[in-house]
């Protein structure tokens, strides 16, 4: 627009209405001599806020702020009065209402009535800063995020220039972005990856990823994860975006599990291997060396391998070889002090010997020097020795060898050789006993052979055997032999004495053809009568004439021997033991013939036989019994974890077990051990002396503290140390059991009154495996008893630390954690659910450590978004206990759920009834009744009695109304009143 467009007076004010009044771009004329606004369009006073009317009363200064107004000034000044700067230049406008405007101004020369005037156009750039601010926020967002990217993120144009990168490449590759934008992306790109790279690269598609090698500033090669994708079409882009992340960890992660695979299949194939030769019959096996050697080579990785085996001779010789000509090998003899390098090697130990070449020139003169040779020109450099040793003499040996360019043996390599080795010595072992075997079989015919004559007599013997086979009490076996005697082997009386392994006489155990009364009370000292002297001797003693028998048979009366004219002892040994004697009398002496005599013995070594057996097999089940028992009571104190009850329960035990009267406990304090507890019946005397402290180490109790071993004493008055009295008042047998503490010694001790109590060398010992559970027990019942103790204190300083920041709820953990504990015991919850229930109670609040303090501490009332933030802390707390394992259930349904509502209307989940779990409903009442009775910065405490109406108007909406009757009778039980109680209204609080 020109100057001359306009005319003066009124006709300029048409044409600028006509140019100007529906223009959508606010526009107005000043007048550049005097800067008063002159015309106006309705775009300009509905940008400013101003009517036509007030618009052009205004002067152009009345558009501007202070600052702007000194700006536009200088700017005329400098232009002045006939010049007219068409622009555009930026300026911030004030509106009506003060606030500012950003615009962009056009100002063109017109004239005005013969005055030079200016048009001024206004362009709002209000929407324009809008965006401009936002594109300014998104790209520092962006820089941000590329900024710290896990990855490299570059811009790859067609030619392969690198137009952008991130400034994560500085921590990952070590370059500055500025070094590498411009430069080619393919320079960093290790040569063997450019293939895949330049598939990465292709036109068009979706994102393509792939494995790059990256070069690094120091030079090395990253491993990398690369996703690039094609955005050359995309205006704000126009290139490839190539997103490389540092593949280091998953690789080696990956290599790592990749050898774990191959140590786990390793493992397997071993164990294959040796279970397919544990499983190997061996007996159709003419050489077991040759298949265990192919099975260690495979597994231990040997490139060849061989097998000696000592000769009759006494030498070594190979007896199998893989990767050796064993026809050559077959040829050589080792003497036994030289073979296998000239070492001993009866430990049976594995060892690797390292440079072979060096130790074969080193051998003695006494090792073939062809053998030498040999092992020289197969190259070997190291073997593994395998020794095979049997009842301590080196019998064979296995030899894993391996070239100069394999690996060294792993460490494992011995022991897992030692297993192959000893598949070789089960061979053997197999192939002796199979020899032992046949020749017992050969021998045995040929004994065979020798008692042809005596078929009689051998049906006899298994009609003896049959007749005690399925008898396996001693009594019955003896009373079996002794009728058999009789019955087949033309004896005319018998008798059994047997050893007493404690007193060490010899007593009658059985008897046919005597009166049994006589004999009753007959005890033998070693060596004595005929009896005595037979077992000592440990061979048969015959008597011929009926003085000789009266005057030295030692036992039996003249009137029962006076018909024998001829007798026999056979002692009976089981295993070079000695158990007893085996009595043969006869009235005829003719009957004791040298056949009969073998025949008698036969009998004799079959009732040692099955005597021993009885005996054995009574002793297992006693001490299958007494084992049971102790397995029983392990059992029975594996859930008990306190101290009395475990005292009680060992003590009760015991004396079951060992037939005891009574059993007491003394705890070691300081110098002397007091009697603390006691189970059964002890005398009145014999407790009253009990009851003083042990000093000194005196009497049995004392000897079993300071030995700190078990004090068995069978006959308590004929021990040395008795304490006087106590066995006058009937104590006659005790057994001390001391239990070892990190205190010192306690003894628990056991007694029988008036009876001796003989106790068996292995009840002894189960005795001591039952202090030792006993000592177990305890030792696990005080460390539970800790760890309880300091989860305790644990939980406990969490609530009390809560409490430091929200003193809102001073004491609030300890009032709960008690009421808990009184309403758990009132509702019988079992032990394990009153504690979580405790620990949930120290625990319910704990999400209040995220609430910010402006919020947890506000001493108002909360608004909306208050409210709800702090409702989260529950959902924070269970958040905060998920990662504690050993929290039961309950506890953490308890910090997530205690506000939850009956009705269904609290939080965090929205529960209902019962779906609110059991410990959330049971806190509930006791977190509301201790917030409602105690004092909070924006409330005064309620009374108990308001309190409680409260909870009653709650049951059924709120809370459970079961557990609310429940409760309120417990509070109505033991409740004290806060001081200074109020009235309040209903509870409204979070």
């Amino acid at each position: 627009m020109h100057e001359d467009d306009f005319d003066a007076g009124a006709g300029s004010l048409a044409a600028f209405d006509a140019l100007l009044a529906d223009h959508p771009v606010p526009a107005w004329i000043y007048l550049r001599a005097t800067l008063r606004i002159v015309a106006v369009n309705d775009a300009a006073c509905s940008a400013y806020g101003y009517d036509r009317a007030t618009f052009l009363t205004l002067d152009l200064m009345d558009l501007r702020s202070p600052d702007e107004g000194v700006r536009l000034r200088e700017r005329l000044r400098h232009q002045g009065p006939d010049v007219v700067h068409p622009g555009p230049a930026r300026w911030r406008h004030l509106r009506a209402d003060g606030s500012e405007l950003p615009v962009d101004i056009t100002a063109n020369p017109v004239s005005w009535g013969g005055e030079l005037a200016v048009l001024v156009l206004a362009r709002n750039l209000t929407e324009e800063e809008r965006l401009l601010a936002e594109r300014r926020t998104w790209d520092a967002r962006f820089e941000a995020l590329v900024a710290h990217a896990s990855g490299v993120i570059a811009l790859v144009q067609d030619t392969g220039v690198i137009a952008y990168v991130s400034p994560s490449i500085r921590p990952i590759l070590g370059f500055e972005p500025r070094d590498r934008i411009g430069t080619l992306l393919p320079d960093l790109i290790h040569p063997d990856d450019r293939a895949v790279a330049a598939a990465l690269f292709a036109d068009g598609g979706g994102p393509r990823r792939g494995a790059l090698r990256l070069r690094t500033r120091d030079g090395s090669w990253l491993p990398t994860d690369a996703v690039v994708q094609d955005l050359r079409a995309e205006p704000a882009v126009g290139a490839f975006v190539l997103n490389a992340r540092d593949a280091s960890d998953r690789l080696a992660l990956e290599q790592e599990r990749e050898k774990r695979a191959v140590e786990a299949e390793r493992r397997a194939a071993r164990q294959r291997a040796l279970l397919r030769l544990y499983e190997r019959p061996w007996d159709d096996d003419p050489n077991p060396f040759a298949i265990v050697l192919e099975e260690a080579l495979e597994q231990l990785g040997g490139t060849r391998g061989s097998a000696l085996a000592r000769t009759e001779r006494g030498t070594f010789a190979f007896v199998a070889a893989v990767g050796y000509d064993l026809a050559r090998l077959s040829r050589f003899e080792l003497p036994a002090d030289q073979v296998l390098f000239g070492r001993d090697w009866s430990d049976g130990e594995p060892n690797v010997v390292v440079d072979v070449p060096k130790v074969v020139l080193d051998l003695p003169e006494a090792v073939p020097a062809a053998l030498s040779a040999y092992t020289l020109e197969t190259g070997i450099a190291s073997t593994l020795v395998v020794p095979i040793v049997l009842a301590g003499r080196l019998e064979a040996a296995l030899c894993i060898d391996r070239l100069a360019d394999a690996p060294p043996f792993a460490d494992d390599a011995g022991p897992l050789a030692r297993l192959f080795a000893r598949q070789v010595e089960v061979a053997l072992a197999r192939r002796s006993a199979e020899a032992d075997v046949h020749r017992h079989r050969d021998a045995l015919a040929t004994a065979n052979q020798a008692l042809e004559r005596q078929v009689e007599q051998l049906a006899t013997l298994r009609r003896i055997d049959a007749a005690i086979a399925d008898q396996t009490e001693p009594a019955a076996v003896l009373d079996v032999i002794l009728e058999q005697l009789l019955l087949h082997a033309r004896v005319d009386a018998a008798a059994v004495l047997l050893k007493n392994a404690d007193a060490g006489t010899l007593g009658y155990a059985a008897t046919l053809g005597l009166p049994r009364h006589l004999l009753h009370d007959v005890a033998l000292r070693p060596g004595e009568g005929l009896a005595g002297r037979a077992l000592a001797a440990g061979a048969p003693l015959d008597v011929d004439g009926r003085d000789r028998l009266i005057r030295e048979h030692a036992a039996g009366p003249a009137a029962m021997l006076g018909r024998f004219e001829a007798y026999t002892a056979f002692p009976l040994l089981a295993k070079g033991r000695p158990l007893g004697v085996l009595e043969a009398f006869y009235v005829d002496g003719a009957a004791r013939t040298p056949g009969h005599a073998a025949f008698v013995a036969a009998i004799a070594g079959q009732a040692a036989v099955a005597l021993d057996v009885a005996q054995l097999l009574e002793r297992l089940r006693t001490a299958a019994t007494s084992y049971r028992d102790l397995a029983n009571f392990s059992g029975a104190i594996e859930d008990l974890h306190d101290v009395d009850a475990l005292l009680e329960t060992g003590a009760t035990t015991l004396m079951h077990e060992f037939a005891m009267d009574s059993a007491a406990f003394f705890v070691g304090r300081g110098d002397a051990l007091h009697l603390e507890r006691s189970w059964g019946t002890i005398p009145e005397g014999i407790l009253d002396i009990a009851s003083a402290p042990v000093v000194n180490a005196s009497g049995a109790v004392g000897a079993a503290a300071a030995t700190r071993d078990v004090v068995y004493l069978p006959d308590y008055g004929a021990w040395p140390g008795a304490v006087p009295g106590l066995a006058d008042l009937g104590l006659a047998t005790m057994l001390c059991l001391p239990v070892s503490t990190d205190e010192g010694v306690d003894v628990l001790a056991l007694a029988s009154y008036q009876r001796r109590n003989e106790l068996r060398s292995d009840q002894l010992t189960v005795a001591r495996a039952f202090v030792r559970r006993l000592e177990h027990a305890l030792e696990r019942a005080d460390y539970l008893h800790e760890i309880e103790a300091t989860r305790q204190d644990a939980f406990r300083a969490l609530g009390i630390a809560l409490e430091y920041r929200d003193y809102e709820t001073k004491g609030h953990t300890d009032r709960v954690v008690a009421l808990t504990h009184r309403f758990a015991a009132a509702l019988e919850l079992p032990p394990e659910r009153a504690r979580a229930l405790q620990w949930g109670a120290y625990l319910h609040d704990i999400g209040k450590i995220a609430i910010p303090d402006q919020v947890l501490l506000k001493p108002s009332k909360l608004d909306a978004d208050e409210y709800v933030l702090i409702r989260t802390h529950a959902t924070i707390g269970d958040d905060l206990c998920r990662d504690l394992r050993f929290l039961p259930v309950d506890t953490r349904q308890l910090v997530r759920s205690h506000h939850e509502r009956w009705d269904g209307a609290g939080y965090p989940d929205g529960l209902a009834g019962t779906a609110i779990p059991l410990a959330a409903r049971v806190f509930s009442l006791i977190d509301v009744y201790d917030a409602l009775t105690s004092e909070r910065p924006y409330k005064e405490a309620w009374s108990h009695e308001a309190a409680v109406a409260e909870l009653a108007r709650g049951a059924g909406s709120q809370f459970d109304p079961e557990l609310t009757a429940r409760f309120l009778g417990l509070l109505e039980e033991g409740a004290a009143p806060r001081p200074d109680p109020i009235q309040p209204g209903p509870n409204t609080s979070a």
